[in-house]
């Protein structure tokens, strides 16, 4: 479940919550996939930061109840975390539930 796509360097959870496609995300975490796996890619994002950058509180928040780290370090992510991610693109919205969800800011 967790290894990167050689092409991509993205895990397929990664994959998946950057192409919006919530239930098969779903199906993936409940199968143990891991939702704070970092991405290889230069200028790769978590799984977290995809459905961030896409505004998508729905995958957002079930990956953070499913344990991934909110306030993981930004690793090749341009050198934000998510929430500054989201404050960036005017995510306001993105931002306040994240906070909500144990974000610091």
């Amino acid at each position: 479940i967790n290894p990167t796509a050689r092409d991509h360097r993205h895990t397929a959870l990664q994959v998946l919550v950057s192409h919006n496609q919530p239930r098969l995300v779903r199906e993936l975490v409940q199968l143990g996939a891991n939702v704070n796996a970092t991405p290889r890619a230069i200028k790769g994002a978590s799984a977290l930061q995809f459905a961030v950058m896409n505004g998508d509180f729905k995958t957002a928040n079930m990956l953070i109840k499913s344990g991934a780290n909110v306030n993981a370090s930004p690793g090749a992510f341009d050198g934000r975390t998510a929430i500054k991610g989201a404050a960036e693109w005017g995510r306001l919205d993105m931002v306040r539930n994240l906070l909500e969800l144990g974000a610091d800011m």
